[in-house]
């Protein structure tokens, strides 16, 4: 079970979620995979992989070094998306 839900952290994309359900997916399922996500460049790392297209073209190039910090830059980015 463990390894399937690493296998899910590691092909988890944002698709078409908001931000916020992205984050909530990859927050349930980061807990199995602590490996991949025991420090934040890691965790950065990990959850910019599976950005939408649209948010990584701004947020692929951040260098944001606390998780919270990205996180919260990608909200606004994509609040700033949806205005537009």
């Amino acid at each position: 079970m463990i390894a399937m839900k690493v296998a899910e952290v590691t092909r988890l994309t944002q698709g078409t979620r908001t931000m916020k359900e992205y984050l909530h997916a990859f927050n349930n399922l980061f807990c199995y995979a602590l490996e991949f996500v025991n420090i934040d460049a890691k965790k950065i790392a990990s959850f910019k992989r599976g950005l939408s297209p649209k948010i990584l073209k701004t947020m692929g190039t951040s260098s944001r070094t606390l998780f919270n910090d990205f996180i919260s830059d990608c909200l606004t980015q994509e609040n700033n998306n949806n205005a537009y």
